[in-house]
Parts: structure tokens; C-alpha cells; sequence
């Protein structure tokens, strides 16, 4: 494909650019090419050019913007109101092309189908703008060319930054492909003073360089690292997180690289918030707890909760399958509306069960019975929904969000052997924080064992507590 990359464009050179060739797309009215990508790191200013556009555009022709995820969604809403944008339709991608995950029962794998009921909807926009589109998936990027190739779409405005994290499928975002691209290289004057921006800037250079320094040779930079604050423990790290007396409330968020160690942040910070609630040893789940959901709860094929969605818990009860042999959590929000959870002590023979279904169904040679063995497992696997306190997150599932304060903790990415990997994921990181980021980096790597060691203690001695158990 030939492509047309116009590089170091000024806000103004951008706007009346990209709002000709996206006017001029329109006239022509062809299905070839309808494509334009705007391209630009933190500080760039892509979301007040995105607004600036809308603007104009919306007079002439109608616009729907769109995100990935209901998370970016909602960043998304939010910008356009601080903007004084009205009266344009905003919705997910995924709902404005009318395709939702299906099971194939015969191969056991999920996939985006277009909703049967919907295959016929005619709705048209004239400028579908994509937001966030550095997590457009490949298939999602097929039903977006299909849907110009049908006329449901004139033209098609991706907005993103090359810099962030690859699409779920861990491909090559097309999206940076396409023939139209318009890239953002100057940082707008409001964000020149943000030492955010100066160590997101000095992350994405590297990126784009490739020459790769470690995480402690990054921050011994003399032009930011005064102005951030720096954890050699945990302890310390979590004493600033739980300070002042109001940090429930504010708006900050731990930022962690795996599963494993994100859990153990939150189970730690929501302990230490129980127990100024004079709660000692709390279940695992109470009323009053936060949570945020790691992917849609549906029911019945009606979506209670979105993924990212964060509910206040107002009702549990600890339960037992018998069947299953696992213990779970039947809970409600404060609007009444049910979810279940595997009990933590409960995930590791859940894990069993569906590893143990899911290699039966692979290897049945009978149709039937294969799509039988299947169904029950998509139905077991999708009863019970995966749910995390609000505490802290993977990086990975903070694409897309946004927080005053975020805390890193860099303990394991700055182990890293995919360099490339470990400074987007630093960028994802840094970027998602307004105001200010707090960082965790070790020097003492006696001390990390240390603090593992007494983590497990403590997790011990918490489990042994719950128990009621005398040696």
C-alpha cells in the first residue's frame, strides 16, 4: 500500500488537513482509501484537535465517535463535555458495527459475529472517528472496512498513539497502515511544563529509537527525577498510597505488571482500609467494598455489567457447588443486580474443572457431544465472573483510563528481557496519571526478597485467622 506520511504538523496544519481530506472523502464517495489516521503521544494535544474537528464537522455532516472499550468511553464523554461537545453520538465499536464475542461450540473458541437481529441495520454515519485506536484488534479493523464497503460509513478518523500497548490479538495495529496518516510530533505549550509529559516524551523516544536504557538509568535524569517521588519498600510505598486520612476517596491507583502482583496490592491496601474501619481479618468480599469488573457480566444475554465497570457491593453471601466442589460469593450492587465470584481459595480447582472440560471437548471426535462438552463449559466459565478490588491494576487493563495519581510499581518490569514491551508498558503507565506518578523501584534487591518473605507471612498468618486455626 502506498502511504502518505505528513510529519511534524502544528495543530493548525493538522486541523485543515485533515478536515479537507476527510470533507474531500466525503464528496467523493468511493469505498477505497476512506481511511485517516491521526497519530500523536501524550501532550500532543490529539484530544483538543479531535474536539476541534468535531466541531467544525458536525455542522456539515453527521458524526459518531466511538471507542474500544466502555472505559475509554467514558474518558472519551467526558473530554467532549469539558469541550462543550453536544448532540453527538458516542457509543462503543463494537456496538455502532453491530457484532458481539460468540462461542463456535464445534471449535470451542470465541469470536466477533455480527448480532443476528441487527444484521440488517442501516445505520449510516458520515465520519465514524475511532478513539483509542491503538487497541483496535485486527477483526474489529475487518468489520470497519466492511462497513464502508457496505456505505454504513463515508469516511473513518482513527485516533491513537503508536506508542501504547499492541491490540488484544498482539498484532500489527492496521490501523498505523492506512494511506492517510497525520502524525502530532509537538508537544502543545500547556503540556510543556508537565514533567508527565517530559518523561512520557523521553519513554516514547526510546521506543522509537530503540536504544534501551534500564528503568534506573531512565530516572537518573536530571530534568524529572527531583519532581518524582521514589519507594525502595513497599511498605513505604503503601504508607503514601493510605495517606491522608481521605485516600479511599481520591482518585489514584496502583499500577502493577501481573496478575499476581496486583492482587497482592489490593489484597493489602483493602485490608489496611478495612481495618481502619475497625474490621479485622474481612472476608472476601463485604458490604461496601468496591470492585471493578474484569470482563461483562451477562445474563441471559442481557449485559448487567460492562468490563471496567466498578460497583459498590451491597449484599453477600458465601456459597458451595456441590458438583463442582467450589466455594463462590453471590453477590449485589447497590442497584440489586447479581454476580457471582470464585472464592479465592476456590480458583485453583475451578481452574481444574475447566482445563479438565475443555480437554475432553478438544479431543471428542462426536459432533454432538463435542458442542455438548463445550456449552457446558462456556456456561460454567462465564457463571462466575472475574472481579478485582479498586485498588490496584495491570497496566495492561489501565489503557484507555485515566487518574489523578497513579503509583508504579516497577519491581518486575524493570526485569524485563522485551525491552520494547517494557518501555510501552512504562509509557502506558506514566500516561495515564494527570497530575502526578509515585514509583516503587528497589535498589536493594536483598530487600525485595525480604519483603516477598514477609509478604507470605502475613498472608499466613491471615489465612490462618480465617480459619480459626490453633497448632
Amino acid at each position: 500500500m502506498n502511504t502518505t506520511i505528513t510529519n511534524s504538523l502544528t495543530q493548525k496544519q493538522a486541523f485543515e488537513e485533515i478536515s479537507k481530506k476527510l470533507e474531500d472523502i466525503i464528496k467523493a464517495d468511493m469505498v477505497w482509501q476512506n481511511e485517516v489516521s491521526l497519530s500523536g503521544a501524550a501532550g500532543t494535544g490529539k484530544t483538543y484537535l479531535t474536539t476541534k474537528l468535531v466541531k467544525k464537522l458536525k455542522e456539515q455532516f453527521h458524526i459518531t465517535i466511538t471507542a474500544p472499550t466502555h472505559k475509554a468511553l467514558q474518558v472519551l464523554r467526558v473530554n467532549l463535555l469539558a469541550h462543550e461537545v453536544e448532540n453527538v453520538d458516542t457509543k462503543t465499536i463494537q456496538s455502532f458495527l453491530n457484532i458481539k464475542l460468540v462461542t463456535d461450540f464445534d471449535k470451542g473458541i470465541q469470536k466477533f459475529e455480527p448480532i443476528k437481529s441487527k444484521e440488517k441495520d442501516d445505520t449510516k454515519t458520515d465520519i465514524l472517528i475511532v478513539d483509542e485506536s491503538s487497541m483496535v484488534s485486527s477483526d474489529i479493523y475487518e468489520y470497519i472496512v466492511k462497513a464502508i464497503e457496505k456505505s454504513r460509513i463515508k469516511s473513518v478518523l482513527f485516533v491513537g498513539d503508536e506508542n501504547q500497548l499492541l491490540p488484544v490479538d498482539n498484532q500489527n495495529n492496521k490501523v498505523f497502515e492506512i494511506a492517510h496518516k497525520y502524525r502530532l510530533n509537538k508537544i502543545v505549550r500547556q503540556a510543556q511544563d508537565s514533567y508527565i509529559i517530559n518523561i512520557a516524551t523521553k519513554a516514547r523516544n526510546i521506543i522509537k529509537s530503540k536504544n534501551y536504557l534500564s528503568i534506573k538509568e531512565f530516572f537518573n535524569d536530571e530534568s524529572f527525577k527531583n519532581k518524582v517521588q521514589f519507594f525502595d519498600s513497599k511498605n513505604e510505598f503503601y504508607e503514601d498510597f493510605c495517606t491522608p486520612d481521605t485516600w479511599a476517596k481520591k482518585d489514584k491507583v496502583i499500577a502493577g505488571f501481573t496478575n499476581n502482583s496486583v492482587e497482592q496490592h489490593n489484597k493489602v491496601i483493602r485490608n489496611r482500609y478495612w481495618k481502619e474501619n475497625n474490621v479485622l481479618n474481612p472476608e472476601t468480599f463485604l458490604k461496601g467494598d468496591q470492585v471493578i469488573f474484569q470482563q461483562a457480566n451477562v445474563i441471559d444475554e442481557i449485559v448487567v455489567h460492562q468490563n471496567s465497570d466498578i460497583a459498590k457491593i451491597d449484599l453477600t453471601i458465601k456459597c458451595f457447588h456441590k458438583k463442582l466442589e467450589v466455594e463462590y460469593w453471590n453477590c449485589k450492587d447497590l442497584s440489586g443486580r447479581p454476580f457471582k465470584v470464585i472464592d479465592p481459595n476456590s480458583k485453583g480447582r475451578f481452574e481444574m474443572v475447566l482445563n479438565k472440560l475443555a480437554k475432553s471437548a478438544k479431543f471428542e471426535k462426536n459432533y454432538v457431544q463435542r458442542s455438548t462438552k463445550w456449552r457446558l463449559f462456556y456456561s460454567i466459565k462465564n457463571m462466575f465472573i472475574d472481579v478485582k478490588y479498586i485498588y490496584a491494576s495491570t497496566i495492561h487493563k489501565l489503557q484507555g483510563s485515566t487518574y489523578e495519581t497513579v503509583y508504579i510499581d516497577l519491581t518486575e518490569i524493570q526485569k524485563m528481557n522485551d525491552k520494547d514491551m517494557m518501555y510501552r508498558l512504562l509509557y502506558v503507565a506514566i500516561t495515564r496519571a494527570s497530575k502526578d506518578i509515585k514509583v516503587l523501584l528497589p535498589n536493594n534487591a536483598n530487600k525485595i526478597l525480604e519483603e516477598h518473605q514477609a509478604s507470605v507471612l502475613d498472608s499466613i498468618d491471615f489465612e490462618l485467622d480465617k480459619l480459626n486455626l490453633d497448632f
